[in-house]
Order: C-alpha cells, then structure tokens, then sequence
C-alpha cells in the first residue's frame, strides 16, 4: 500500500490526466453510440411512416374508390340519358329507368358497406364526383400518419449526440497538449535552476526530463502517447459520419419507394378514371354510328348521351385525382410524393447513392485508422522497451518508429481523404 501510494504521490498530475483523457473518450465513445443508436431508429421511424402513408393512400385509391367510381359513373349516365328530348322513343324511356334502377342498386351497395367515400354524402359534391383529395386527408388524420413522421427529429437528436461526441474528443486532445506543453515548460525551468526533478512514473514519458542521450527515444515514446487520443478521436468521428451517411441512405431508400408507389398508385387511378370516360364516349359514338344503318331514333339519342357523359366524365375524373393539397387536410409530404414524377425519384436516387458512396468511404476511413491506432499502441509498447538498458534498445527504438510512422501517415489520409 505505502509504493502505491508512492507512486501516485511522485506524479500526481500525470496520474490525473490519464484519468482524464481516459474518461473524456469514454464519454465521446458513449455519446457517439447513442449518436448511432438514434440514426438507427430514425431509419425504423421512416420506414414504418412510410409503410403507414403509402398503405392510406393505397386504402383510398384502390378500395374506396373503385366502387365510388362506379357508383358516379352510373349517375352521370344516368342523368345524360334523362336530359335528353326522348320524343316518346320507347328505348330512350326503358334505358333511363334502367339507369334509375343501377343507380338505386349501386347507392344501396354503397350503404351497405363501411366504404366511406361512397357510403354517405359527406364527400358527394354537387357537380356529381366524390372528393376524393379530403377523403385522403380525413383518413391520414384519422391514421395519424403524421404522428409519425418523427424520423428528422430524432435524427436531430443523434446529431446532438454526435456534437457531444465531438466535444468530449476535442476536450481530451486539449488536455494532452495543454499537459504536454504545461509539462515541457516546468521540465526547461527545472533544468535550468538545477532542480531534482520528481520521479517520473511512465504513464507519459517527458524526454525534456530525460538525459539528452536518451530523450530521442523518450521523444517517440511521448509522440505514440499523443497520436493514441487523436486516433482515437478521429476513428470516433470518421465511424459517426459512416453511421449517420448509412442512416440517411436507408431513410431515403425509404423515401424514394413511398414517393414512387403512391404517386403511381394516384396515376393508376387517373388512368382508370380516363378510360371510363373514353369507353363511354366510343361506346357512345358506337351507338350513333350503328343507328345510321337502321334509322334508330332512340339508339341515336343513347348514343349522343352516352358521349355527353363520357365527356362529362373526363372533367369530373380529373378532379377526383387531382393532387391534394394542406386545404384538404393532406400533410406536405403526402402532398409531395403523389405529384412526383419519375425525375423526382431520380433525384431522390441519386441523393442516396451519394450519401452510400460517402458512408462506405467514411466507414473504410474508420477501420484504416482503426488500424492505425493499434500500431500507435504497438508503437508505444515498442518505445517503452526501447526505454529500457539492452541490446533490444536500437531494434525496439526503429520498430517503434515505424509503426508510429505507418500510424501517422494512416491518420494523415484518412484526415485529408
């Protein structure tokens, strides 16, 4: 007990820092896992916003409103066909109370099922068409999609926790130089005034202490001591800017598949709208073209109808997929990615590809100092043998200078890279 006690008194202030530096990377090391543990839930948070937005809008277009469609159609044919002056045309009079029947048929359907585009009039709009863009944006409210588009924000907080990181790191290398250049001047002074100086406990060599013929070596050794914190703190910020880049790639991943199924899931719906609208339409001019061979008054009006409605069906279509916007209670991301279009989702791809390039680079950085940290530590061991009398002296002392200069020359790259 009384030589450790000893050998703690002799120099106190080496023992502290290395207490220090010790503790300060530790908390960089800590804060950089929780910096990377938050970019990794953020990729969870998007994927699963993602998959929620992508499977509302899917829920709207592809199940409510296929039997909204056919609910609306039947009504614009139907009141084509009854504008018309039938003239006492027994056809023309059979085909609009069919029209009234399917109608009748396709609204008691509607009513009973849990459709609710079509299933009440809350989203029926007088000119005939159903308000799809505020069906979508009451269905998101009532999903709570945006609820869960927390993915920026906790990717906010990882960056926070990368900024402690960064901190902690740069506070250490702060404190080795402040001690190393506290430790140099105290060394000169002593010389100088002839003073002993203390006992030197080898937790940091101090060559300026050290006899001139032996302060090369003591001089490599505190060399490998100072590149062993700075290693450290940049394969610490080289491995949180590959884990962050990662992150932002798998987020956008993400993004680019959610823009470009809903967007297509819209367009999907756009065209079956206008391919309605134009079979009516030929299927009316049909009708006319038929009743030129056999003088039928009545097929001549149905079809004159029949294009009517398919006219009148283009305008109402287009604006039961038009894009919604915030008035339809539809969030701006939503908003977004059903007006994407291809060129868009190139972007995206594009952006993701950079940000991947830059995360495998920064992440190959990461593991080559990694292994430069290693030979500085392998160096330091080698210094501390060359410190020692004996004839392994000079083999440790060029081993240790190799290694530190390999270690060095890695940390040099990685840093301008």
């Amino acid at each position: 007990m009384t030589r450790v006690r000893q050998w703690v008194t002799a120099n106190r202030l080496q023992v502290a820092v290395t207490v220090v530096l010790a503790l300060l990377l530790a908390a960089a090391t800590w804060s950089s896992a929780k910096a990377t543990g938050a970019w990794q839930q953020a990729t969870r948070e998007e994927a699963r916003s993602t998959t929620a937005r992508v499977e509302t809008v899917r829920f709207v277009y592809q199940s409510e409103l296929p039997l909204a469609i056919g609910l609306a159609q039947a009504q614009v044919r139907r009141d084509a066909v009854r504008s018309l002056d039938d003239n006492g045309e027994p056809e023309v009079a059979g085909e609009a109370a069919t029209a009234d029947r399917l109608v009748a048929q396709l609204q008691m359907n509607a009513d009973q099922t849990s459709n609710g585009l079509a299933h009440s009039d809350d989203y029926a709009t007088p000119g005939g068409w159903y308000d799809v863009p505020r069906r979508l944006g009451d269905v998101l409210h009532t999903d709570q999609v945006s609820a869960l588009d927390t993915s920026a924000a906790t990717m906010r907080a990882g960056d926070r926790w990368a900024q402690w990181a960064r901190g902690w790191a740069l506070l250490a290398l702060a404190v080795a130089a402040a001690y190393v250049v506290q430790s140099a001047v105290r060394g000169r002074r002593r010389r100088r005034r002839a003073q002993p100086s203390s006992p030197d406990v080898g937790l940091i060599p101090t060559p300026w202490d050290e006899p001139r013929r032996r302060r090369l070596v003591a001089g490599l050794a505190l060399a490998a001591w100072l590149a062993l914190p700075v290693l450290t703190a940049e394969q610490l910020a080289l491995s949180t800017d590959s884990a962050r880049s990662a992150a932002q790639s798998a987020r956008l991943i993400s993004q680019l598949s959610g823009a470009a199924t809903v967007s297509q899931v819209r367009n999907g719906a756009a065209s079956d709208l206008q391919m309605r609208g134009i079979d009516l339409a030929m299927r009316g001019l049909a009708r006319q073209y038929a009743a030129t061979f056999d003088g039928s008054r009545g097929q001549e009006l149905l079809g004159l109808a029949e294009q009517r409605a398919g006219e009148r069906w283009g305008v109402l279509s287009r604006a039961m997929v038009e894009v919604p916007g915030t008035a339809d209670g539809v969030d701006a991301i939503t908003s977004e990615w059903l007006a994407s279009e291809p060129p868009d989702w190139e972007h995206i791809r594009s952006r993701q590809e950079r940000v991947q390039l830059a995360s495998e680079h920064a992440g190959s950085l990461s593991d080559a100092v990694a292994l430069g940290l290693l030979m500085a530590a392998l160096a330091a061991t080698a210094a501390t043998v060359a410190r020692l009398p004996g004839a392994l002296s000079r083999s440790a002392s060029l081993l240790a200078a190799g290694l530190l200069g390999v270690a060095t020359l890695v940390a040099a790259v990685a840093a301008f890279a």
